[in-house]
């Protein structure tokens, strides 16, 4: 990629409900930190106190809610559409257990994996799945493989979607 490069700082708050353990939670917050710098996004994270601006949700929950739209087999989900100013995900522990077992993989891991992917759906434009890599709807045992390597975790054609999404969150945090 060539030109300017901008570097965006995307805060996340973690609502813990679903009592992942710490250490657990730490190395998945690292990768995602690698994941997610891969395209030129700095992670800080924060308490809901510290919380202000544009600022990502990310709700650890052990299940989804009964009745909701997400899919069966769905490791989290981000609501609404509009993330002008930020947005709500959420992950599903129990969901990211059985497929980190199923794949033979560290839950840290696949932990990292689902929350960058939901960030990814609100930094990036609808519709944000794509065929390949970490915006994949749902991934397989060759897509864990190429994102354990450091194959680049967004889809080819999103660096430059993403860049100017950062390019619009930079300016209209400067306004404020």
């Amino acid at each position: 990629m060539t030109g300017l490069l901008v570097t965006a700082l995307v805060t996340i708050v973690v609502h813990n409900t679903a009592g992942v353990p710490d250490a657990e939670l730490m190395t998945a917050k690292t990768e995602v930190e690698r994941l997610l710098a891969t395209a030129g996004v700095t992670v800080a994270w924060a308490d809901m106190a510290d919380a202000a601006g544009f600022s990502i949700h990310l709700m650890l929950r052990r299940q989804p809610h009964r009745g909701g739209s997400t899919s069966s087999v769905a490791l989290g989900t981000t609501t609404g559409e509009d993330h002008a100013h930020g947005g709500l995900s959420f992950v599903f522990y129990e969901r990211i257990l059985g497929f980190a077992h199923a794949h033979h993989r560290p839950v840290a891991s696949i932990m990292a994996l689902a929350i960058a992917h939901e960030v990814g759906h609100v930094l990036l434009p609808a519709p944000a799945h794509t065929a390949t890599g970490l915006m994949r709807a749902e991934w397989g045992e060759d897509d864990l493989r190429h994102l354990e390597v450091g194959a680049a975790p967004f889809h080819e054609t999103r660096p430059t979607r993403l860049n100017k999404r950062r390019k619009e969150s930079c300016s209209t945090r400067k306004a404020e």
